[in-house]
């Protein structure tokens, strides 16, 4: 037992020895119905967070194969099955390892890259009555799968895998003085405008006295591909108008399918599903994107915004970067494009560029994609409308070693953000590019590896995206800003919800009220 309870806080403990009343110890009665009522006290209001990663037998099945063509290899057929048989013992596993009681839960298991989603059999529907038995009623989670998942578990470290290395990476929470509420957006939802209206509020009266009802704190959105329409920025945007005060985070997932628990496991057919949180949490959302400057800092003396129709068919802003000046020498913007373009391409490292603007170097860098360049106007065409004469100018390339170096300045920079309220991280989240894997750094598990370093015994889980969702992504920005951009769909990017333990907060009345209730169903067994 004493295992069980070396992480508890103190001050949970003290506070509940003092309301103890000794002198009735004595009677047998008495001294269970407390120390029940402890034992109650100890799981619904200790802070927790724990990272499982389930093993898959993709290596024993194909054994013969190399480890870069058994990631290309299909699944087998009862892949999805395994994982559904698994789950459910994982859960168990879990629960009878840790005191506090989950009510939190993130999911992300494999899928083949060549199968659609984890389709629905018998297996997953046995699973689905067998977790409803398992979990307390007020448990929440969402989830969705990936071809390729990322985690920090216990007793595994740092991993990143397909199908061949893991079924799936799922964290357990408990977040005490909390409320958290899931919802789904489904596709007509979201064509037609309507998913901010599916999206809770928050409830003001779901939380008990002296909690923190500032709004939602973070909200966690995940979403199939093919949500990346106008109408899913427009719902972001309106989204963080209504919650100002709300980290958002998420991303966009390869599969078909997600999975949202609420009184119960479902999977939900191309739908985004959410998760928001709201109380006592502190939490700290951390965007890495690393780019490495080329060429020399410009200033825009000449520029013009364009508009065009996309592959949508939505107008989208361009801008085109007629004319900067480099130190006292006036240059033709498509030159100044061009001269870092040779220079990348002679280089070894990967191929990608941006142009970053900027009219306060202390917020970083805005990254604008370079679309080509134009005769006319004559110019470099940039994905931004946010230009304008006077901006600083710098073209930005990505490097593994100052992605590396940004993703632990980052993950340091979300500690020094919650020092005011927490030096104790709790776990994270991590949705990141699938571009920044094995073949943008040259290893597996690198960003997995370095969470392990910087923010060692605690649990993360993750998966590789298509787009990622979090504050915009500034090149350049300093490691101890505190500026945020808005919430913005982006690429090539790390996004990290760092979840926190938070401060206690010792609320008599809610500990009267637990030991009321329970001494009266005490009383009313007896009768």
């Amino acid at each position: 037992m004493s295992s069980r309870l070396q992480n508890l806080r103190e001050e949970i403990v003290w506070e509940i020895l003092l309301f103890l009343d000794s002198r009735t110890l004595g009677k047998c009665a008495s001294t269970c119905f407390l120390f029940s009522t402890l034992g109650k006290l100890i799981s619904t209001r200790t802070p927790m967070w724990t990272t499982i990663t389930m093993d898959s037998d993709g290596r024993t099945t194909f054994k013969s194969l190399p480890t870069s063509q058994l990631r290309r290899t299909p699944p087998p057929a009862d892949h999805n099955d395994m994982f559904w048989q698994a789950f459910p013992k994982c859960i168990l596993e879990t629960q009878r390892t840790i005191t506090p009681r989950i009510n939190t839960m993130f999911l992300f298991p494999t899928m083949g890259r060549f199968a659609p989603s984890l389709k629905a059999s018998d297996a997953h529907f046995q699973t689905k009555e067998a977790i409803e038995k398992i979990l307390t009623p007020d448990c929440v989670g969402i989830g969705c799968a990936s071809p390729e998942v990322t985690s920090v578990g216990r007793g595994k470290g740092p991993m990143s895998g397909t199908w061949a290395e893991t079924l799936c990476t799922v964290s357990f929470a408990n977040f005490p003085e909390c409320t958290r509420k899931v919802f789904k957006v489904d596709a007509k939802a979201m064509e037609e405008n309507r998913a901010l209206d599916e999206t809770p509020l928050f409830n003001l009266d779901s939380l008990g006295d002296g909690m923190d009802k500032e709004d939602w704190k973070v909200i966690v959105i995940l979403a199939p591909a093919d949500f990346q329409t106008g109408a899913f920025e427009k719902y972001l945007a309106d989204l963080e108008k209504r919650h100002p005060k709300a980290e958002i985070i998420g991303g966009f997932h390869s599969g078909t399918t997600g999975y949202y628990i609420d009184e119960g496991m479902f999977t939900t057919p191309r739908a985004l599903v959410g998760m928001c949180i709201g109380g006592n949490v502190v939490y700290s959302s951390q965007i890495s994107r690393a780019c490495k400057p080329m060429g020399e800092l410009a200033e825009v003396t000449q520029c013009e915004t364009l508009s065009r129709t996309g592959n949508s068919g939505e107008e989208e802003d361009e801008a085109c970067l007629i004319e900067v000046k480099v130190g006292d020498k006036l240059v033709q913007g498509s030159q100044y494009i061009q001269e870092s373009y040779t220079k990348l391409m002679d280089s070894n490292g990967p191929k990608m560029m941006f142009c970053g603007l900027t009219d306060d170097e202390e917020k970083g860098y805005e990254c604008a994609n370079i679309f080509g360049l134009s005769k006319q106007p004559p110019g470099a065409i940039l994905g931004t409308n946010n230009i304008k004469n006077g901006m600083k100018a710098q073209v930005f390339t990505l490097d593994p070693v100052s992605s590396k170096l940004d993703v632990a300045a980052r993950l340091e920079g979300a500690k020094r953000v919650a020092s005011k309220h927490s030096s104790i991280v709790l776990g994270s989240l991590l949705i990141t590019c699938g571009g920044r894997s094995m073949g943008f750094y040259g290893e597996e598990g690198v960003e997995a590896g370095i969470f392990h370093e910087q923010l060692g015994g605690v649990g993360m889980s993750g998966f590789f995206s298509g787009g990622e969702i979090g504050p915009d992504a500034r090149a350049a920005l300093p490691y101890d800003s505190e500026f945020r951009g808005r919430t913005k769909l982006q690429g090539f990017t790390s996004v990290f919800g760092v979840f926190f333990v938070p401060q206690y907060k010792p609320t008599w009345t809610a500990l009267t009220e637990i030991f009321t209730q329970r001494y009266h169903k005490m009383e009313q067994k007896k009768k």
